[in-house]
């Protein structure tokens, strides 16, 4: 919270540099291919259950929201856009009082949390895809 008592916000830049900063490349990977099979056409079952699989084992840890966040600001797929954003906000619900109660890594702008909010509220701003909008507008109530 700010000094007026007011939750904090970081500017668009700031929060993605301690998003960019907390960012696990490898499990970001890992979410973006089992997501693919869900935005590709004509995968079969088998294939659909591994990526679920997948993604609710990767849902069941906090850095989950970081990867998604990562995939909603630098994925040039509108439908991956979309479908980061969806899962963002299922995601969000389950962890946020974990992530809310982290302490700003030293020498970072602000804590994750703030992050979150700012890149949340940027990305209402910039994003060109109308139901990426929406999704992130549904993230952040």
């Amino acid at each position: 919270y700010d000094a007026a008592g007011g939750m904090k916000t970081l500017g668009f830049e700031d929060a993605r540099r301690v998003v960019a900063e907390s960012v696990d490349a490898q499990g970001t990977a890992t979410l973006e291919q089992a997501m693919l099979t869900f935005i590709m056409p004509g995968p079969d079952n088998d294939k659909l259950k591994a990526a679920e699989g997948v993604l609710t084992e990767g849902f069941k840890h906090p850095e989950a929201v970081v990867s998604l966040l990562s995939l909603m600001c630098e994925n040039a797929n509108p439908l991956m856009r979309q479908l980061a954003g969806t899962f963002l906000r299922k995601v969000l619900l389950a962890h946020w009082e974990s992530i809310d109660r982290q302490k700003p890594k030293p020498g970072a702008p602000g804590d994750l949390a703030s992050a979150i909010r700012g890149i949340l509220m940027g990305l209402i701003k910039t994003e060109p895809h109308m139901l990426s909008r929406r999704v992130v507008a549904g993230a952040i109530a």
